[in-house]
């Protein structure tokens, strides 16, 4: 039998749980969702001090928000998931040993995010993010951000945020064209892609 490795909160097959208002510190994981846990919220939340990682989801795991979390001093990664996650608002990874934060799937919105001094990796996404912004990360082991601009089978990367538009109904949900208020971003061939601070 292999090693029992030990968080201080684990979710096996847990779906639509919401964690708040706590400081886990000190063993294997802080968080460990497993075998199919999904739409996991978590806010206000310290995990630090942990011999693998901060916060985990894996096995179809899927992560929902993660809003008012910090992730610093763990051995592995402070923030991890191989799956999607809805938003990141107000996390900060610091100090890891491996990445701050990696996200496996597409993720909405990361903002106000901050990753900075981890050993092989600021912040990591491997699919669509819709939307980024106030990001800092340096002064880590490997890239400082990374996102994969390789796009979708149409080369679709992203959007961006129209400037001039008109007033969205928020009482009326998906009753507006997308296109009326976000431009789509395409892989032209190319490894990079400019975005205006502004916009």
């Amino acid at each position: 039998a292999g090693q029992q490795m030990n968080p201080v909160v684990l979710l096996d097959d847990a779906d639509f749980m919401a964690i708040r208002h706590v400081n886990l510190l000190d063993a294997d994981y802080g968080i460990r969702a497993i075998n199919g846990s999904t739409d996991l919220s978590l806010s206000d939340i310290i995990v630090s001090g942990h011999r693998i990682d901060g916060i985990r989801a894996e096995s179809g795991s899927r992560l929902s928000t993660a809003l008012d979390v910090v992730a610093s001093d763990n051995s592995g990664h402070g923030f991890f998931t191989n799956s999607d996650v809805t938003e990141l608002r107000n996390v900060v990874a610091n100090d890891n040993g491996l990445s701050g934060i990696t996200v496996g799937g597409a993720s909405v919105g990361i903002f106000d995010v901050q990753s900075l001094r981890n050993g092989s990796g600021g912040i990591a996404s491997t699919g669509f993010v819709g939307e980024i912004r106030r990001v800092t990360s340096s002064s880590n082991g490997g890239i400082g951000l990374s996102i994969d601009l390789s796009g979708d089978a149409n080369g679709l990367v992203g959007y961006r945020g129209k400037r001039h538009t008109g007033l969205i109904d928020v009482d009326k949900k998906a009753q507006h064209p997308v296109l009326d208020y976000w431009e789509p971003s395409y892989n032209r061939g190319s490894d990079d892609i400019v975005l205006d601070p502004d916009e």
